[in-house]
């Protein structure tokens, strides 16, 4: 710092000087009298006065001022600070900046005027970008100014005339500014200001009359649609049930009949190939026509049908024009708006959110996704338990759903001690955040689960096991069993609501019998002309 009696200054006078040297290319005069105040000598772009602070590691805050004179009334006072020197090298100090590491925070405290709220705008805007912690020191002026809080704006310009007006307030201010930056992050202040109610208020108001565009994807299933007010909202639905009981079957129908309303569905296979599935779709539709059009049941065919060629050569003409009847009913009405990925054990929640998120970027349309099934899924961390692979599974999954506000249905299996129990909550324990993280919990079970007061433990189990075995042998010759779907969890609507089905196993088709299980009673033709043996296993 140095100090000249006598320097010439642009405004062609000349006054007593501080001489301010900033780098060692040039110097900067500042007159200390009335006129033109300051003058760089050399020419050319003035530099940043006292860049070194910038490179602090120590965590202490760094004041960014407008001119040299403010950063020394900083220093002055026991603080770190860097100078501008001109409002026009803001991004001379950003370029600085973006070739440092582990940088201090910063307290902008550029002059109140036009230029200096300009840049300050600018540099806030470049360390929101950047994620850099810093504040608006300029508070710090105002602090001092003893006319600003009767009109609301201060007369005091820049740091050197606030230290001026008021040293003890000015000190205590830079002091509370210091702190402060240590002990925020102000950059992320106001995305937590956001998460105030009062903040994000109007964004719940907007939601509402969002809300009106946005439609419920009818299931296809009408007493389902009635208990879920309409159909499928966004959220994270999950459906378990025992082994070969069909939640994989039920399902399919349900993404088959979503699909058909032209509305996209991903299904993730994770256990079952392309090639299976698309078999069951049209196995479905083959029995569902028999129906429809009253030929005889005897002629729809199983999956296995469908995808073993060397039993058309036995198929009669009524046979082969109903399977490419169905097929050609899947192939227009429902595989546009169907796509399946198979994976085993290479397909995570990274993946599917990655696939939706492509989807909606190629389409322009927010598809059902659907998960068979959850347990399977890529583990996030070999290291980890299954039950822990699982939650952490759950958790992402509902943000996808939350994130691309979609429906997300996931199938569970159950815990092995619920095989002979009724559905319940307690059968998915084996992974509490299914429990917990889901928006509704569906279970599958066959009717008749239910306890019986009048009975003991060991009867009832007797009874059980007997109804279950007499279910599989009516399934494997053709026939339909009485299904119940519960609703465990709603959490935004009704539970404790029971939906019955017909199920078909041989034929992968659930239809609902509003408590009449005699809807399609088929059985006794399809027991006596079905053409050839079937193992129940293959089809559940």
């Amino acid at each position: 710092m140095g100090y000249s009696e006598s320097e010439y200054f642009p405004d062609k006078h000349n006054h007593p000087a501080l001489i301010i040297p900033v780098g060692t290319e040039f110097y900067i005069k500042r007159n200390i009298e009335s006129g033109e105040r300051f003058s760089n000598v050399k020419g050319g772009a003035s530099n940043l006065f006292n860049s070194k602070p910038l490179t602090n590691q120590q965590n202490t805050p760094v004041f960014i001022t407008e001119s040299a004179i403010d950063a020394m009334s900083i220093i002055e006072v026991g603080g770190e600070a860097v100078g501008l020197n001109s409002t026009s090298n803001t991004d001379l100090l950003i370029r600085l900046i973006d070739g440092l590491e582990n940088l201090p925070p910063f307290i902008l405290c550029l002059d109140t005027d036009d230029a200096g709220d300009k840049a300050t705008e600018k540099l806030i805007n470049a360390f929101k970008e950047r994620n850099l912690r810093f504040m608006d020191g300029r508070f710090i002026i105002k602090n001092c100014d003893n006319t600003y809080g009767t009109d609301k704006k201060t007369s005091l310009k820049d740091l050197n005339a606030a230290l001026i007006e008021n040293r003890n307030i000015f000190i205590d201010s830079i002091d509370k500014a210091k702190c402060q930056a240590l002990n925020i992050l102000p950059s992320k202040l106001e995305e937590y200001e956001k998460q105030n109610i009062a903040g994000c208020f109007a964004e719940f108001k907007n939601n509402i009359k969002a809300s009106s565009r946005i439609q419920a994807i009818p299931t296809g299933f009408e007493n389902l649609d009635n208990v879920f007010d309409g159909g499928l909202y966004s959220g994270l639905y999950f459906i378990g049930a025992v082994s070969s009981l069909g939640k994989t079957t039920f399902c399919l129908q349900l993404a088959d009949q979503i699909a058909r309303q032209k509305q996209d569905v991903l299904i993730f296979s994770l256990e079952m190939a392309k090639n299976e599935l698309i078999a069951k779709s049209i196995s479905r539709l083959t029995f569902m026509n028999t129906l429809s059009q009253n030929i005889g049941t005897s002629n729809a065919k199983t999956a296995r049908g469908i995808t073993d060629g060397h039993r058309w050569a036995n198929y009669n003409d009524k046979e082969i024009c109903l399977i490419n009847e169905s097929m050609n009913e899947y192939e227009k009405q429902i595989a546009p708006h169907i796509w399946i990925f198979e994976g085993v054990g290479d397909v995570g929640v990274n993946e599917i959110r990655e696939k939706v998120s492509r989807h909606i970027a190629l389409k322009g349309r927010k598809p059902l996704v659907l998960i068979d099934y959850v347990q399977i899924l890529a583990p996030f961390d070999f290291r980890a338990t299954d039950k822990q692979n699982t939650d952490k599974a759950v958790l992402e999954l509902k943000r996808i759903s939350r994130d691309f506000n979609i429906s997300v249905l996931c199938i569970s299996s159950l815990n092995r001690e619920s095989y002979t129990e009724p559905i319940s909550m307690k059968a998915f324990k084996e992974s509490g955040a299914i429990e917990y993280g889901s928006d509704v919990l569906l279970g599958l079970q066959y009717n008749g689960m239910d306890y019986d007061e009048s009975e003991n433990d060991k009867s009832r189990l007797k009874r059980i096991r007997t109804m279950i075995k007499d279910c599989e042998r009516y399934a494997a010759r053709g026939g339909g069993i009485d299904i119940q779907l519960k609703v465990l969890k709603n959490r935004n609507g009704k539970k404790g609501n029971s939906i019955n089905f017909v199920f078909y196993p041989m034929f992968n088709y659930f239809k609902e019998s509003n408590n009449d299980f005699s809807e399609i009673n088929d059985f006794k033709e399809i027991e006596e002309e079905t053409p050839f043996e079937v193992n129940p296993n293959n089809f559940m």
